[in-house]
């Protein structure tokens, strides 16, 4: 994927993060104390002045009681079009070596 689908794909999970927050009713100090990320933090992510690590992402669900392969799966087939990327998760494989 080229970067500019990356953050094309990037635009649609934060979309899909303030629209949960949104419709679960929560604020940005909710949010915050659900999240342990700072309001200013919160606020930089959702205009897009911030991009959101991984890590900043899981906490985001954990707080809004979403799981983030869901997010992802809602960001990739709401906007999908054979131009833009899909984003999918597939499960991890078993790399331990024990049977």
């Amino acid at each position: 994927m080229r970067n500019n689908e990356f953050e094309k794909a990037l635009d649609e999970i934060v979309k899909e993060l303030v629209k949960t927050r949104k419709e679960k009713g929560i604020s940005h100090e909710k949010l915050t104390e659900l999240s342990g990320l700072s309001r200013t933090a919160i606020s930089y992510i959702e205009s897009r002045k911030s991009t959101p690590s991984i890590i900043t992402c899981m906490k985001l669900c954990k707080a809004l009681d979403v799981k983030l392969s869901d997010l992802l799966d809602s960001a990739g087939h709401e906007h999908h079009s054979p131009n833009q990327p899909h984003i999918t998760i597939a499960p991890a494989a078993d790399v331990s070596g024990g049977g």
